[in-house]
């Protein structure tokens, strides 16, 4: 009998040494997962505000109400949630809320089959006040698109607009290159 008493207090003495091995690396896990999201976020805040500054710099040199970071973006087959940014001014130094700025996107041109589909948001042909982000005279907008691994190689020409009332519309276009 003393012999299973011994062996009962060894097994509760391993199987407590497991249970603390466990929880400390369950808890290493948290911690590990909670550092690598907090750079992620910080990196995408950093990239959000430069591309945010360069777009503005674009204002500044071209002095068009409608901004596109690039005129030409290619994008491989089977790629998703793609992010094309573009930025819009106001031309009367408004607010663009105060102004009721709206925007609409379009396909125009090009030999690409199905790309209203990829095109994830905002929805196309319909103008929209949704701004990803507004500041002051000047709103921001992401298209998110997903292309399929499916689709073949092509080229298509998207038009952003803009409206604001007693200025009217203005646009911009850039392409788009499916590789």
């Amino acid at each position: 009998m003393i012999k299973n008493k011994q062996g009962g207090f060894e097994m509760s003495v391993t199987t407590l040494v497991v249970i603390v091995i466990a929880v400390v690396m369950l808890i290493l896990g948290l911690v590990f997962v909670r550092q690598i999201f907090k750079t992620a976020t910080e990196s995408m805040t950093v990239m959000d505000s430069q591309i945010k500054t360069k777009l503005n710099k674009m204002f500044e040199e071209e002095g068009y109400p409608v901004a596109v970071l690039t005129k030409v973006v290619t994008v491989k087959r089977g790629t998703e949630a793609f992010s094309i940014p573009i930025a819009f001014q106001t031309q009367s130094g408004e607010g663009a809320v105060d102004v009721s700025l709206e925007y609409k996107v379009e396909l125009k041109g090009g030999d690409c089959i199905g790309t209203e589909n990829w095109i994830i948001s905002p929805e196309l042909e319909r103008k929209s006040k949704d701004f990803s982000t507004v500041v002051a005279d000047k709103a921001y907008l992401d298209i998110v698109l997903s292309v399929p691994k499916t689709v073949a190689k092509c080229r298509q020409i998207i038009k952003i607009s803009v409206y604001e009332p007693d200025y009217g519309e203005s646009y911009d276009t850039f392409t788009l290159n499916i590789a």
